[in-house]
């Protein structure tokens, strides 16, 4: 192993693209944080609000993937082994689960 990959966090844990060296958690944290600021902004409650769920398993993934015929792409996977799914994400949008395929 050379220098550059020292410490640099596996392929599965790291977003395809966005702030070097951040992994899901990283931004799941990150979200959360913009969550907060926008319940406090929304003193009329107009939208939901939820956390993140538990992290899937990785046969929960491979299940999922069997069952719709193809590998999800490494981000998406990348995410679902660190939040399987976030409800009301952004307003009324919510990114899937293991459980909604």
């Amino acid at each position: 192993m050379n220098d550059t990959t020292a410490g640099a966090p596996s392929e599965e844990s790291r977003p395809s693209q966005g702030v070097p060296g951040w992994t899901w958690p990283n931004y799941i944290g990150w979200g959360w944080m913009i969550i907060q600021a926008r319940m406090e902004a929304d003193w009329k409650g107009l939208w939901d609000y939820a956390i993140p769920h538990l992290h899937a398993t990785e046969d929960a993934v491979a299940s999922t993937e069997a069952q719709l015929g193809f590998r999800l792409p490494e981000s998406y996977r990348g995410f679902l082994l660190a939040s399987n799914g976030w409800p009301y994400f952004f307003q009324n949008m919510s990114i899937l689960s293991t459980s909604d395929y």
